[in-house]
C-alpha cells in the first residue's frame, strides 16, 4: 500500500493538502488489481482495476474504461520497473507514457537523517519528475514541481 499526505500551510493556516492511497495487487510478477483514491485538494478522484482475458482493465475519473497496454505499471514508483514502460496513472486511471532518462548517483536524504546513494531518473510526460532508486531498498523518493512549488517524497524505511 502507498500513502501519501501532504500539507502546505503558511502560519498555520493550510493552502493546498494532497492526500492519495493505492494498493496493487501482484501475482506471479503480474498485477492483477488495483484500487486508489486520492484527494487533491478537494478534488477527488478514483480508480479501479482488474486483470481480465484483455489485460488489466481500469476504470478511474479521467476516462471512463479503458485495457492498459500489457507492459504498464501503476505510477506508485516502489517498482522500479515502472520505468519501462507505460504508466497506469493511479489518481485518475488515464495512461502515461514517460521519456526515462538515466541520470547520475547522487547522495539523498533518507529516513533517520543520514543520506544513501541512488541513481536518479529524470521522467517528462505532463509534469517533470525525478525519481530515485537503488540496489538494495528499491525506490527511495521522488521530487516534483506543482505550482512553482517543489514537492519532495521520502520513502520512511
Amino acid at each position: 500500500m502507498v500513502a501519501v499526505d501532504l500539507a502546505y500551510k503558511i502560519v498555520g493556516v493550510p493552502l493546498y493538502h494532497y492526500t492519495h492511497r493505492a494498493t496493487d495487487i501482484w501475482e506471479s510478477g503480474l498485477v492483477v488489481g488495483l484500487r486508489t483514491t486520492a484527494n487533491d485538494n478537494g478534488y477527488k478522484f478514483q480508480v479501479s482495476g482488474q486483470r481480465g482475458a484483455t489485460g488489466l482493465v481500469t476504470e478511474g475519473t479521467k476516462p471512463p474504461r479503458n485495457v492498459a497496454p500489457p507492459n504498464a505499471l501503476p505510477a506508485t514508483h516502489w517498482n522500479r520497473r515502472e520505468l519501462d514502460g507505460p504508466w497506469i496513472n493511479t489518481q485518475d486511471g488515464g495512461i502515461i507514457p514517460p521519456r526515462v532518462t538515466s541520470g547520475q548517483v547522487e547522495a539523498i536524504p533518507a529516513a533517520g537523517g543520514h543520506k544513501v546513494n541512488a541513481r536518479r531518473f529524470s521522467l517528462s510526460c505532463d509534469v517533470q519528475i525525478s525519481l530515485w532508486y537503488d540496489d538494495r531498498v528499491g525506490w527511495l523518493g521522488l521530487s516534483s514541481d506543482k505550482s512553482a512549488s517543489t514537492i519532495r517524497y521520502e520513502r520512511q524505511i
